[in-house]
């Protein structure tokens, strides 16, 4: 069973590196690029994938040891870096030698090590981005084994909601040094910002969604219902950049959010469900999120268009998770409706918080 897992694991990784490889061709096919030759395709690709494990693999490795966090995170990227300029710089001067490159001039090779660093802080911020996913999922996992255990067994309800509050937490309350872990993004976005706006944005984003994951709830076990929705907002632009701005989502709010709480990631994960199961392609049909709050009373609509490709039995599951969250938490202060037809699935949430 374990090898069966790791051979579907490995064949989804696989699966998801080829889409990515065909996307990035399909923009130099479409902006008119001449491509070069195989071998210099295969040669980056796989110091960049490698550059991705590494990292990750990194990454797990100081969250479980006794180390000063932050700093061990600085001299990884930094090690990274000059690491992969490197060999990359060995691979151009094999692909040189082999295809007779011309050689790169003076006035070129500031150019040319700013691309490589691009590239190199590129493919390492996607691959933080997955270490946080996997530890999100895990935790998600614990939550949902706490809540089966909840639902069978009533008379363990106290103990089982003090884990699950734990559990819920556990995300928000790394021992990481936001002092010195943003003071190093700050550091790239100054220097990549020079080199690509987008990308720069894409950091800044990142330091926000990092920075907010990185705070504490309060001894309640909430957060701020304002920083909540400002996450889902960098959530959203962040997505957008991911894909040229090509996906139809549309969110809107109203009222004030600034001395209201919430449970934290509720709200997020309504919004990662019209991500992972929604058709966000059809301009015509675009998702929509509308979040008010008037009277101590949040009001939540999700509407978004069915995807084809992407079946709803997954969604079926958060949504339980959500309603178990809401029953702890909001017992008898909220109502969670659900409506779908063909080609629609709308969620309507109303919590009195």
């Amino acid at each position: 069973m374990q090898a069966r897992r790791s051979i579907r694991t490995v064949r989804n990784h696989a699966l998801v590196w080829l889409v990515f490889i065909a996307y990035e061709l399909s923009i130099v096919y479409i902006n008119g690029i001449k491509f070069g030759e195989p071998l210099d395709y295969v040669l980056h690709y796989s110091i960049n994938i490698c550059l991705f494990y590494l990292n990750a693999e990194g990454f797990k490795y100081i969250y479980k040891a006794k180390l000063n966090r932050a700093m061990a995170i600085i001299l990884l990227i930094s090690a990274e870096i000059g690491l992969y300029v490197f060999i990359q710089q060995l691979a151009f001067r094999l692909l040189s030698f082999i295809y007779d490159y011309p050689p790169v001039t003076v006035s070129d090779l500031k150019l040319y090590y700013g691309k490589e660093i691009y590239r190199a802080i590129y493919f390492i911020g996607f691959s933080i981005a997955y270490w946080f996913a996997i530890r999100l999922a895990n935790q998600k996992k614990v939550i949902l084994e706490l809540e089966n255990r909840k639902l069978k067994q009533e008379n363990e309800k106290i103990e089982l909601e003090r884990n699950l509050i734990q559990s819920q937490n556990a995300y928000l309350q790394s021992q990481l040094n936001p002092h010195l872990l943003f003071n190093t993004l700050s550091f790239i976005y100054n220097s990549v910002r020079k080199l690509s706006e987008p990308a720069s944005q894409a950091i800044l984003l990142l330091s926000d969604m990092m920075r907010y994951s990185l705070s504490e709830a309060g001894a309640d076990g909430k957060v701020s219902l304002e920083n909540e929705i400002g996450h889902i907002k960098n959530m959203i632009t962040l997505n957008q950049l991911r894909f040229n701005d090509t996906l139809n989502i549309n969110l809107t709010t109203t009222g004030q959010f600034k001395n209201e709480t919430i449970i934290p990631l509720l709200l997020l994960s309504f919004i990662e469900n019209i991500y992972k199961h929604g058709d966000l392609t059809d301009a015509d049909n675009p998702a929509k999120i509308d979040i008010a709050c008037e009277n101590h009373v949040l009001k939540m609509t999700c509407s978004n268009k069915k995807s084809k490709s992407k079946p709803i039995a997954g969604w079926g599951i958060g949504l339980d998770n959500a309603r178990a969250r809401l029953n702890t938490q909001y017992p008898g202060r909220y109502t969670l409706n659900v409506v779908e037809d063909h080609l629609m699935y709308s969620v309507l949430l109303t919590v009195n918080l």
